[in-house]
């Protein structure tokens, strides 16, 4: 959505819940259709983030200038 906003994305990859033993019961408790589980479990995407953190956040601070006004 992010992208298609024209604005930074980024994913956080080090946080991906779905590798989680527990994201089992968050499947048998979701209201989302098996297709949209799928994707989800398979990663697919629509388009691809400008960034990609490994780590934690804070590696959007080597990849981002942030200057205040």
């Amino acid at each position: 959505m992010a992208n298609e906003a024209g604005i930074m994305s980024a994913h956080a990859k080090y946080g991906e819940s779905h590798r989680d033993s527990r994201y089992q019961l968050l499947k048998d408790v979701t209201h989302w259709t098996r297709q949209e589980v799928q994707v989800q479990k398979t990663g697919e995407k629509d388009g691809e983030p400008n960034f990609v953190l490994l780590d934690s956040f804070a590696e959007i601070f080597k990849m981002v200038d942030f200057i205040q006004q």
